[in-house]
């Protein structure tokens, strides 16, 4: 992937229907020089049936691991 996003959406195919980024801070005193946080909302839909929380839980988990092993990113 590219960016975050393109991950997010390789990760979760058609059931990902919005990513954005809601949020931006740096501070280096709390997080230290050169680390920023970034909030992300993940909107997942399906048009064909109802989603529930346990198939949506192993996208999750799986952007959560790819996200520290690719961006080196600490999540919260």
């Amino acid at each position: 992937p590219n960016n975050y996003f393109d991950l997010i959406r390789d990760l979760g195919g058609n059931l990902v229907e919005e990513v954005q980024l809601i949020d931006k801070y740096e501070d280096a005193i709390k997080f230290g020089q050169e680390r920023i946080s970034y909030t992300y909302r993940i909107i997942y839909r399906s048009n064909e049936r109802t989603l529930v929380s346990s198939e949506v839980d192993v996208i999750q988990d799986k952007i959560y691991q790819d996200t520290a092993q690719q961006f080196k990113a600490e999540l919260r």
